[in-house]
C-alpha cells in the first residue's frame, strides 16, 4: 500500500507539471507574443540595463521522512519509527538578478512550507496468552510550517529553449503552528484495549517535536515560457535533499520530489513610452525623441588572437622497425595500412614522414630495398594463426599462406628470389595473451628475422628540424551582437591561403574557443615560418535565415629556437608482459649512446606499456623496463651519471592508437632521451 501511494502520489506531481507546461505554452501560438518577447530583448540589450525579475510560486511536494526515532520515549529497547511519505505544498515569492544574459541569473526565494508526515509501526507488545500476542500499530503523524529562505543560481544551458536548471542551498526556520498526535492501534480482529474498550487510544504523553533549523540542497529543472511583454509562466520539477536533521533530539532526515508552477515579472527602468510593429521593422518611441530602426543585423564585433608560440629544435631520432605483419581473421594478405608500391623506384626513406606508425607501414619497401643493397643478407618470413581460426588442420596452411604473400610481395615488387625463407607455425614463438580479444589479434602476424641486423636496423633520421607549440591549443576571442540569430559556426586557420585547421560548432560560438594544435599541422608548416611571422584566423557564422557573416584576424608567430639538441631512442618493442632487453636492443642501444651522449648530456628514461592489463602492475612492469635500460647504459657509458630521470609511466600516455596491434605493440617501449647544449 504504502509503494503504491508513493508511485502515485509521484505521478501526480509529474501530471500537474506537465498539465501546467501545456497550458502556459499555448498562448505561444500567437506570433505577435514571441516577436515581443525579442522586442524586450533588443530593447535590454540598447538600453544596456540589467533585469530584475519578482514572482510568485506555489506547488505540491512529496516527503519523505527517514527518523530513527522512539515510539516511547526513553525506551530504548522497544522500537522506533523509520519512514513514512505524504503529501505537502509550499508558497513563495522569488526575485532574479541577470549577470549574464541568457546565461546565468542569482536566484533568491522566501517561501512557507508545509511538511506533513505519519509515520506508522507495528509490533507484538501485549501478550494475550502463551500462543497469542496482541499486535499493536503505533501512528505519530502532524504537520510541520517551516519558513524557508533560498539561495541559488538559474543556468540556461541552451538559448534556444526556455529551460533552465537551478541549484540552491535552503535554510528553515520553524513556525510555532506545527502539530503532531501519537496514537496506537490493536491489528488484531476482534481485539480492543481492555481500558477503553476501543481499538485505537490517543497517546496523551507521546514523543514531542521539538524540532529545529535545518539546512538543504536543491535542484530544479524549469522552462521560463512567455506569456506577456514582461510577464513568463514558471513550471519546474526538482528534488530537495537534507543536510541536517530536522530534531534537535534525534536524527530525522526528510527529502522530496517537488512540482510548481509561478509567475515572474520583469521589473526595469521603463525608458519608453510605446512599442509599435510594423511587419519586420519595429517602432521605438522615447520621451524626448523618435528612432525608427530595422531590426538589428548579425555583426562580428571582435575576433582576436594570441600570439602561436613555437620552438624549433634539432632532433635526432630513431625508429625502429617492429619485425611484425599482421593479418586480419582467416585473411591471407596485409590489412591495408601496410604501404605497398608496383615500382621499386618509387620508393625513397629520405621522404618518410618523420612519425613511427608511418615509417612501420612502410616496412616491407625498407626491409626490400635493405635486402637489394646487402645481396649476401638473407630474411627468414614466418606466418602464424591465433590459434583459434580456420581449424586446427588449416591453420598451419592458413599461416604459410600469410608467409609467402609477404615472400610474392618482395619478388614481385623489388626482385629479391634467393634471399627469403617462408616457414610458418600455428601460433607465434613468444605469443601475446590469450587472456583478451587483442592477444589474438597480436597473434595473426608474419614475423620477419634477418641474421643481418642491418635489414631490420631503425630508420635514422639525423639533425632535422621539430617544430612544436608551445601550448597544444590556441586561443581566440570572439564576440557577436544580435547572437540569437546564429545557427553554426566554423573556425579556420590558414597560412599563405593554405588551410591548416578547422573547427565547427552549432549556435553561437563561445567568447574564448580553444583551436587544438598539432604537430602534424605544425611539421609541413614549421620550416616555412620566419622567425617573426602570421597565419590568418577566419571565423564564418551561419544565420538562421540561411545567409552568413564573417571575420578575419591575423594570428602572429613568435618561432623561438630550442637551446638543446635532443637524440632520442625508442627501443623495440618489448613482448606481451616483458622487460628483458633483447639482443638487437642492446645493438641499438650501444650505436646510440657512442654518438648523442656529448659533454653536458642529460638523459632520461621512460618506459611505457600498451593498454591491457591492471594499470597498478602496468606501472611496475613499466618501471621494470626503464630500469633494465638505465642498468644497461651503465654498463655501457659507466662515467656518465646526468640522469635527470628513470621511471615507468603505465599506460597513462598512449601516443598510438591502441585500437590496434601495432599500435599497442610501440606502447610496449623504453624511449631514451639525450638533451645536448647547444654551441
Amino acid at each position: 500500500m504504502n509503494t503504491m501511494k508513493i508511485r502515485c502520489d509521484t505521478h501526480a506531481i509529474l501530471c500537474a507539471f506537465i498539465v501546467c507546461i501545456y497550458f502556459a505554452w499555448t498562448p505561444l501560438a500567437a506570433q505577435d507574443t514571441i516577436r515581443t518577447v525579442e522586442l524586450r530583448d533588443s530593447v535590454r540589450m540598447l538600453e544596456g540595463e540589467p533585469s530584475y525579475y519578482f514572482g510568485v510560486f506555489g506547488g505540491l511536494q512529496r516527503w519523505s521522512h527517514e527518523t530513527n526515532q522512539l515510539i516511547y520515549k526513553g525506551e530504548v529497547e522497544c522500537c522506533q519509527f523509520n519512514t513514512a511519505s505524504a503529501i505537502g505544498w509550499q508558497a513563495g515569492l522569488t526575485f532574479d538578478y541577470i549577470l549574464v544574459p541568457e546565461l546565468l541569473e542569482v536566484s533568491a526565494r522566501v517561501a512557507y512550507d508545509m511538511r506533513p508526515f505519519a509515520f506508522y509501526k507495528v509490533y507484538d507488545s501485549l501478550p494475550l496468552s502463551p500462543n497469542e500476542q496482541l499486535e499493536v500499530a503505533n501512528r505519530y503523524e502532524g504537520s510541520v510550517g517551516y519558513l524557508t529562505g533560498y539561495a541559488g543560481v538559474n543556468v540556461i544551458p541552451l538559448r534556444e529553449i526556455p529551460a533552465y536548471v537551478r541549484v540552491e542551498l535552503g535554510a528553515t526556520t520553524i513556525i510555532p503552528n506545527s502539530e503532531s498526535t501519537q496514537y496506537r492501534e490493536i491489528v488484531n480482529e476482534g481485539r480492543v484495549f481492555p481500558e477503553t474498550e476501543t481499538k485505537t487510544q490517543t497517546l496523551p504523553n507521546g514523543m514531542p517535536l521539538n524540532l529545529g533549523n535545518s539546512l538543504h540542497v536543491a535542484g530544479a529543472l524549469g522552462a521560463d515560457i512567455p506569456f506577456q511583454p514582461q510577464i513568463s509562466i514558471r513550471p519546474e520539477v526538482g528534488y530537495r535533499y537534507p543536510i541536517t536533521s530536522m530534531s534537535r533530539d534525534w536524527d530525522w532526515k526528510a527529502d522530496a520530489i517537488f512540482a510548481s508552477v509561478g509567475l515572474r515579472y520583469e521589473f526595469r527602468d521603463d525608458r519608453y513610452e510605446t512599442i509599435q510593429y510594423e511587419h519586420e521593422s519595429i517602432e521605438i518611441v522615447w520621451p524626448e525623441d523618435t528612432v525608427r530602426m530595422v531590426e538589428q543585423p548579425v555583426t562580428i564585433v571582435t575576433l582576436d588572437s594570441e600570439p602561436l608560440l613555437v620552438q624549433e629544435t634539432v632532433v635526432t631520432q630513431t625508429f625502429p622497425l617492429l619485425p611484425y605483419v599482421f593479418f586480419d581473421s582467416t585473411a591471407t594478405e596485409p590489412n591495408d595500412r601496410m604501404q605497398r608500391i608496383e615500382y621499386a623506384d618509387d620508393f625513397s626513406t629520405d621522404e618518410l614522414v618523420r612519425s613511427t606508425l608511418p615509417t612501420y607501414y612502410n616496412m616491407l619497401n625498407i626491409v626490400g630495398q635493405r635486402l637489394k643493397q646487402y645481396p649476401e643478407a638473407t630474411l627468414t618470413v614466418t606466418g602464424t594463426s591465433d590459434g583459434r581460426e580456420a581449424g586446427a588442420e588449416q591453420r598451419e596452411v592458413l599461416s604459410l599462406a600469410r608467409a609467402r604473400s609477404i615472400g610474392d610481395y618482395l619478388f614481385q615488387t623489388w626482385g629479391i628470389t634467393n634471399q627469403v625463407q617462408i616457414e610458418s607455425r600455428s601460433s607465434p614463438s613468444v605469443p601475446s595473451s590469450d587472456q583478451y580479444e587483442e592477444g589474438f589479434e597480436e597473434n595473426r602476424r608474419v614475423e620477419l628475422f634477418s641474421s643481418d641486423p642491418r635489414i631490420l636496423a631503425p630508420v635514422v633520421h639525423s639533425r632535422f628540424d621539430e617544430f612544436d607549440a608551445l601550448r597544444t591549443k590556441q586561443q581566440f576571442g570572439v564576440k557577436l551582437n544580435n547572437e540569437q540569430q546564429a545557427r553554426s559556426w566554423t573556425l579556420e586557420i590558414s597560412f599563405k591561403n593554405r588551410l591548416l585547421k578547422a573547427q565547427t560548432g552549432t549556435g553561437v560560438p563561445p567568447s574564448r574557443l580553444d583551436l587544438p594544435i598539432s604537430n602534424e599541422m605544425l611539421e609541413g608548416l614549421g620550416p616555412e615560418l620566419a622567425t617573426e611571422d602570421s597565419l590568418s584566423a577566419t571565423i564564418a557564422v551561419e544565420l538562421l535565415d540561411g545567409s552568413s557573416v564573417r571575420a578575419s584576424c591575423p594570428v602572429p608567430v613568435h618561432v623561438a629556437q630550442n637551446t638543446f639538441e635532443v637524440s632520442r631512442l625508442s627501443l623495440i618493442v618489448f613482448d606481451f608482459d616483458r622487460s628483458d632487453i633483447s639482443e638487437l636492443n642492446k645493438k641499438m642501444m650501444e650505436q646510440f649512446v657512442q654518438t648523442a651522449i656529448k659533454d653536458g648530456s642529460m638523459a632520461s628514461i621512460t618506459g611505457s606499456t600498451d593498454r591491457l592489463g591492471e594499470a597498478r602492475h602496468n606501472k611496475e612492469l613499466s618501471q621494470a623496463r626503464a630500469e633494465a635500460v638505465h642498468s644497461y647504459m651503465q654498463n655501457l657509458v659507466p662515467d656518465f651519471e646526468n640522469y635527470t630521470s628513470v621511471k615507468g609511466i603505465g599506460n597513462s600516455y598512449l601516443p598510438f592508437d591502441n585500437n590496434l596491434p601495432e599500435g599497442r605493440f610501440y606502447c610496449r617501449t623504453v624511449t631514451v632521451e639525450i638533451r645536448t647544449p647547444v654551441n
